[in-house]
C-alpha cells in the first residue's frame, strides 16, 4: 500500500534546488551521499585545465608568430636598404638611411598581445639594425674618403702650378712647403699614409722640375693661368683643336683639311691663343709621316688612360702627350679619338665631381684586375677600349667596367662556349676559379675537409 508523507516526513531529490524563507537559491547538493558526484566533479575539473592549456599554448603561439613576422619583415628590408645607400652618388647622404631604419623598427613593432614579447623582439632587432647601420656608416665613409682624396689631389695640382710657374727660388720653397703642409693634414686625417702621401708629394716635385726643364729648353715663361686648362681662352682653343683633329670638323661643323687646320693653329700661335709647345706639338701630329697608319703601342695607350684617370698632370700636359704619341706614329688614329673622348669626360670636372670619380674608380678597376697578368699592357689596353665605348654609349662606369673585365676574359679563353656549366681554371696565384659562358668570373676554392671526416 503507498504510503503519502505526513506533515512530519520530507523527501528531498539530491542536487535539485532548495528552497526556503531564510535562504537563497543554491545549487549545492545536500549533506546526502550521491553516486558518480565525485566524478563529474573531475570532469569538469579536467577541462577547465584543458582550455587554460589550450589558451597558453595559443598564447604562445601567437608571440612566436609575431615576433618571427617582425623580424622576417626587417632582415628582408636591410639588403635594400643598404644596397640603396651604396648606390647613393650623394657622399653626406647616411641621415637618409638611418632614418629609414628607425622607420622599419617602428613601423613593425607594434600591435604585440604581449608587451614582454615586443619588448624582446624589439632588443633581438635592434642588433640587426645597428650592424647593418655600422655597415652603411663604412660606405659612407670611404665615399667621403674618396672626395677628400680627390680635393686633396686639386689643392696639391694648384700648387704644383705655382712651383713650374714661380719667378724665384723662394717662390719654389713656399709651393714645396704648401705642398707638404697640405698633405700632412691630410694624413693626420687619415686620407693618406704617411708613406704614401710623401711619395705622392715628392713624384708632384719632380713633376714641376721636370715641366720647368721643358719650359727652358724652350726658353718660353708659361703664365700661371695657362694651368688653369678649363678657365682660358688657350685651353679652350687648344680643346676645340684636339676636336678638330678627332671630328674632321670646325666649330661650324664643316668639314676642314689637314692644311687648314695648320693654318689656323699658326694664325691662333701670332694671337697668342694657343701656346707655342701646343702649336709645335699639334702640326708635327699633322705633319708627321709616321702617324699615317700608326699601330698603337700598348703600353703608351695604358699609361696615358692611367695619367688621365689619376688626374695628377695638367691637362695641357696630357693634350700635348697624345699629339706626340701621334707623331711618333705610337698612337693611332683611333685610339687618338677613344683617349681624347675619354680625356674630355674627366677633365671638366671638378675635384669632387661625383660621375667623374664612379668613371675613374671604373678604369682602377680594370688597372688593378691586369696588375699581376701575363701581356697586361695589351689587355689593360683591349679593356680600356671596351671601357670607353661602353661609357660613351651611356652605360654606368661600374657596369662598363664589368663588361670590359667580361669581354677580355672570353678574349682570352673562347673555348669557355664549349662549357655549358663554366669551365674550371686555376689563376696566377694558384686559386681555383670557374669561368662562365658570359665571361663572369667566380671563385671556386674547395673547403678544407673537416678532421676525421670522411667523404
Amino acid at each position: 500500500m503507498a504510503t503519502f508523507p505526513t506533515s512530519r516526513t520530507k523527501t528531498v531529490s539530491a542536487g535539485l534546488p532548495r528552497y526556503n524563507s531564510s535562504e537563497q537559491l543554491n545549487t549545492q547538493p545536500n549533506s546526502v551521499v550521491r553516486q558518480g558526484a565525485g566524478d563529474t566533479a573531475d570532469i569538469i575539473g579536467q577541462t577547465a585545465g584543458q582550455v587554460s592549456d589550450i589558451t597558453t599554448k595559443w598564447s604562445q603561439a601567437m608571440d612566436t608568430i609575431q615576433s618571427t613576422t617582425v623580424k622576417a619583415n626587417i632582415k628582408t628590408a636591410l639588403p635594400d636598404i643598404e644596397q640603396r645607400a651604396l648606390a647613393d652618388p650623394e657622399y653626406n647622404n647616411i641621415d637618409k638611411y638611418y632614418q629609414e631604419l628607425d622607420s622599419l623598427k617602428k613601423n613593425n613593432i607594434k600591435g604585440f598581445q604581449s608587451k614582454a614579447n615586443e619588448q624582446q623582439t624589439a632588443l633581438d632587432v635592434d642588433l640587426d639594425l645597428q650592424l647593418a647601420k655600422l655597415r652603411i656608416d663604412n660606405v659612407y665613409k670611404k665615399k667621403a674618403l674618396d672626395v677628400g682624396r680627390a680635393s686633396t689631389l686639386k689643392l696639391l695640382d694648384l700648387e704644383q702650378s705655382n712651383y713650374i710657374n714661380a719667378q724665384t727660388e723662394e717662390e719654389k720653397l713656399t709651393a714645396t712647403s704648401n705642398m707638404k703642409n697640405i698633405m700632412l693634414d691630410k694624413q693626420k686625417a687619415y686620407l693618406f699614409g704617411y708613406e704614401e702621401g710623401d711619395k705622392l708629394v715628392n713624384k708632384l716635385i719632380e713633376e714641376a722640375q721636370d715641366a720647368i726643364k721643358d719650359r727652358e729648353s724652350l726658353k718660353r715663361v708659361k703664365e700661371k693661368e695657362f694651368r688653369l686648362a678649363n678657365e682660358t681662352a688657350v685651353n679652350d682653343n687648344e680643346k676645340n683643336y684636339i676636336k678638330m683633329k678627332v671630328t674632321g670638323v670646325d666649330k661650324l661643323g664643316t668639314p676642314i683639311s689637314r692644311d687648314e687646320m695648320i693654318n689656323l693653329v699658326r694664325k691662333d700661335l701670332d694671337n697668342k691663343t694657343v701656346s707655342p709647345e701646343f702649336a709645335d706639338r699639334y702640326i708635327n701630329a699633322l705633319k708627321s709621316p709616321k702617324a699615317v697608319g700608326a699601330k698603337t703601342v700598348d703600353k703608351d695607350f695604358a699609361d696615358m688612360m692611367s695619367d688621365i684617370s689619376k688626374g695628377i698632370k695638367t691637362p695641357e700636359r696630357i693634350r700635348k702627350n697624345m699629339l706626340e704619341l701621334v707623331s711618333d706614329g705610337y698612337l693611332s688614329e683611333k685610339d687618338f679619338q677613344a683617349v681624347s673622348t675619354y680625356f674630355d669626360l674627366l677633365s671638366d670636372k671638378h675635384p669632387d665631381d661625383l660621375v667623374a670619380n664612379s668613371i675613374r674608380k671604373g678604369w682602377f678597376g680594370i688597372e688593378t684586375i691586369t696588375e699581376n697578368t701575363t701581356a697586361k699592357e695589351e689587355s689593360r689596353s683591349r679593356m680600356s677600349r671596351s671601357y670607353i665605348a661602353n661609357i660613351t654609349g651611356g652605360t654606368d662606369p661600374q657596369v662598363s667596367a664589368q663588361e670590359a673585365i667580361r669581354t677580355e676574359v672570353l678574349y682570352l679563353h673562347p673555348e669557355v662556349v664549349n662549357y655549358p656549366n663554366g669551365m674550371q681554371v686555376i689563376d696566377s696565384k694558384g686559386r681555383r676559379k670557374i669561368i662562365k659562358q658570359n665571361g663572369e668570373v667566380i671563385d671556386n676554392t674547395l673547403p678544407k675537409k673537416e678532421a676525421g671526416k670522411k667523404e
